[in-house]
Formats: C-alpha cells, sequence, structure tokens
C-alpha cells in the first residue's frame, strides 16, 4: 500500500510539472520508437460540403475514443493527376487511410497507399467494410415521386464516370421504363457535386417541364428550391424537390425537405471497427451492405392538374 501510494503521489509530481512547463508529448519520437503514430489518414474531396464535415467529426470523435487523431487530406475535388497527390500525401505520419475521397479510385488508392492499410467509404468495393447502395436509396425516391403522380422527373446526378452516378441513372431509367416512359435527355444533368452549381442545370430542368426533380445534397438541394422560386413557381404545388443525406440543414428552410437519410453513423462505425481490426493484424470483418430511408416532408406533393407554365425566364 505504501508503495502504490508513493508511486501515485510521484505521478501527481510529474503531470503537475508537465502542465507548468506546457508540456506535449512528441509524437514523432514516439512514432520512431513503436514504429505506430497513432495518426488514421482521411481523404475528403472538400469540407465546406455539409456531408465531408459531417464525416469528418464523426471519424474524428470515432478514432479520439480509441486514442487515435485524423490527418486530413482535402484533394479539393476532380484531380489532374490522383495518383501523384496520393504519393504526396505523408504516409511515414500515419498508421492506416480511409479514403472517402469519391474523385480518388478505390483501387487506385490501395495500390499507391500501400503496404498501408487503406479503406475506401461507402464504395463498392472489398475495400469498404460497409456501403450504402446508391441504387436501393434512389428506389426509394422514385418510387414515391412516381406514387405521387410524376411522370417527368429531373435528376441531377454527379459526374458521369463515377460508378454510384451510373447505378443512380440506371435505376432512374428503369422505374421510369415500368411506367412506360423513356426519359428526355433533357431531364438529367450532371455536375461535379458543386455546391453552387445547381442553378444552371435546374433552370434547364424547368425549362424541359419537370414536374419533381431528385436532387443531390441538402446544400445544392436548398439551392434548387431558390432557383425554382425565382423562376415564379412554387415548392411542391409546381415543382416537388427530393434532398439527400437529410442533415439537419434538410429542415432549416421552408418547405422542409423531403429527403433520403443517409446512416453516417453506423457507416462510420464499421470503418472504424475495420481500420482497428487491420492495425491489430486481424483480418476484415464481414461486409455489410446498409440501408437508408425516405423522411417525407412538405417538399414533394402531386402534380398540379394543369402542367406551370414559367412566369419568368429560365
Amino acid at each position: 500500500m505504501e508503495r502504490s501510494a508513493a508511486v501515485r503521489e510521484r505521478a501527481e509530481r510529474i503531470w503537475a510539472a508537465a502542465a507548468r512547463l506546457n508540456y506535449r508529448p512528441n509524437h514523432a519520437a514516439r512514432a520512431v520508437r513503436t514504429s505506430k503514430t497513432h495518426t488514421i489518414g482521411l481523404l475528403v474531396w472538400g469540407v465546406a460540403n455539409p456531408a465531408a464535415g459531417k464525416i469528418v467529426d464523426l471519424f474524428e470523435a470515432a478514432f479520439q475514443r480509441h486514442g487515435y487523431r485524423l490527418l486530413l487530406g482535402v484533394s479539393g475535388g476532380r484531380l489532374a493527376n490522383p495518383a501523384d497527390y496520393l504519393r504526396r500525401f505523408p504516409v511515414s505520419f500515419v498508421d492506416g487511410v480511409i479514403n472517402a475521397d469519391s474523385f480518388v479510385a478505390p483501387d487506385l488508392a490501395v495500390e499507391v497507399l500501400r503496404p498501408l492499410p487503406v479503406l475506401n467509404y461507402n464504395r463498392s468495393h472489398p475495400s469498404s467494410p460497409a456501403w450504402v447502395d446508391p441504387a436501393r436509396m434512389t428506389r426509394l425516391a422514385m418510387e414515391h415521386l412516381l406514387g405521387l403522380g410524376h411522370r417527368r422527373i429531373g435528376l441531377l446526378q454527379g459526374p458521369a464516370d463515377d460508378p454510384m452516378v451510373q447505378s443512380i441513372r440506371a435505376v432512374y431509367v428503369e422505374l421510369l421504363g415500368r411506367q412506360g416512359i423513356v426519359p428526355e435527355s433533357a431531364w438529367v444533368e450532371g455536375s461535379d457535386w458543386d455546391l453552387l452549381g445547381t442553378a444552371p442545370a435546374v433552370r434547364r430542368l424547368l425549362g424541359a417541364g419537370c414536374t419533381a426533380i431528385l436532387g443531390g445534397n441538402d446544400w445544392s438541394t436548398w439551392d434548387a428550391v431558390k432557383t425554382i422560386r425565382r423562376a415564379g413557381l412554387q415548392v411542391p404545388e409546381d415543382v416537388s424537390v427530393v434532398s439527400s443525406d437529410d442533415l439537419p440543414l434538410a429542415t432549416l428552410g421552408d418547405p422542409e425537405l423531403t429527403a433520403l437519410r443517409f446512416p453516417f453513423e453506423t457507416v462510420v462505425e464499421k470503418h472504424v471497427e475495420a481500420m482497428l481490426a487491420l492495425l491489430k493484424g486481424r483480418p476484415l470483418p464481414p461486409r455489410v451492405v446498409l440501408d437508408g430511408g425516405l423522411v417525407v416532408r412538405a417538399s414533394t406533393a402531386s402534380p398540379g392538374e394543369k402542367p406551370y407554365r414559367l412566369r419568368k425566364e429560365v
């Protein structure tokens, strides 16, 4: 007992001295000694997007609970040479990497960053321990809009070369086809997920007579609502809109957005569990496909009896 008390007293003196001296652990020296940095690299294409910010926050909190920190890599979007970007990432400072950058291909991340453990966030790829199938999510939104009676549905999609976008487009075409509808090319608009680049695409969809728009994230969907109103139309009386992500942002305006709810917390949790397993030399846990959901709010309704007439130039 006396020895334990003496050890505790000595430890308290050491911590008190460290506080007075504003001591900080030398993580570089610790890494040399242990070959571990207790840091995980997280690649994202930007943090202005509320969904990306949510992902960063969740990973930071989850890894902190296990004694790890994050080292963030932000590409800024589509890269001329993604392999070179990956090679310049400071891999000596991290124990593993999670690639949540939609513009960095999963295979490329695994190949360039090896031998580090690499996970690809929410992708249809063996290195992604959890995935929310975008085709399933799109089906929920399309069935909702078709059930309300919409037949001219506009699709705001991401980059046409992205596999997730291609699966969204396939379901969109399939479900319209079941109603005997062949979508016009003017009903589909692509983008590089530019948060504030939605307006021109929405104006074109309105010019094509779309009575409903399947949007992207909550931020860009609010931009779509603003564009619809500036064209002299109302949501949902003239045009219904469906958002994606369902962050708190979806309910901060009027009307509150009908939105596809993405299970961010569960997806991040599965990726953290998988990374910790790899760092301990264990195999990846069984891969899971997670379901999201559709939250119906005031931004969707049945189309009007008569096609709308644009009261302003689009």
